[in-house]
């Protein structure tokens, strides 16, 4: 009609993050385990990453509920059942639980498993991202690809996307990379 341009609309297309390799996996991992002089709070988030495969946006809206203790083993809620805790890392899930950071005046009765400064709010993706680049982990998006993928290498994909709250979508296509089909476990 003359009256409005050509509207142009970018395509989304999801970009492709470089893989850490399992040396590095364990690396990050011992090092979220080991080094005190990293704030708990940024190790816990980190292990959730690394061990769980969650991505940040996951993290930061995790609930305090979303951990439960049953006959002293810790579980953790990411999908549509509760996922036990690994052992050399229940130590630390429990000291973190028990000094959690903002939880001063109204931030006091904070549900969010990773409160922010905000009174009600939970901690930023922006700020954990900073906090690891802090500590030279860079490749977070890439170590949650390489880390999802290790674990649909030892389980199939279904069990992997119910347990960990990711679409069998995402998980099959995952699977394939890792060239574990469905069938390979049924044998």
């Amino acid at each position: 009609n003359g009256y409005t341009r050509k509207l142009k609309v970018p395509v989304f297309e999801a970009s492709n993050h470089k893989l850490i390799s399992k040396d590095e996996r364990s690396y990050w991992i011992m090092t979220f385990i080991e080094d005190d002089s990293i704030h708990l709070h940024v190790r816990v988030a980190g292990l959730l990453l690394l061990v769980f495969a969650q991505p940040l946006a996951n993290i930061v809206e995790l609930e305090i509920n979303d951990v439960t203790d049953l006959d002293g083993k810790l579980f953790l809620k990411l999908g549509s059942q509760a996922v036990p805790i690994p052992s050399p890392i229940v130590g630390l899930f429990r000291d973190y639980l028990d000094h959690r950071p903002n939880l001063r005046g109204a931030n006091a009765g904070s549900s969010w498993l990773f409160p922010g400064v905000k009174a009600g709010r939970f901690i930023t993706v922006d700020s954990i991202k900073e906090q690891f680049r802090k500590i030279g982990f860079t490749q977070f998006l890439g170590a949650r690809s390489s880390s999802f993928e290790e674990l649909l290498a030892i389980a199939p994909a279904p069990l992997v996307a119910d347990a960990l709250g990711y679409s069998y979508k995402s998980a099959d296509k995952h699977s394939l990379v890792t060239n574990q089909s469905w069938a390979h476990y049924v044998g």
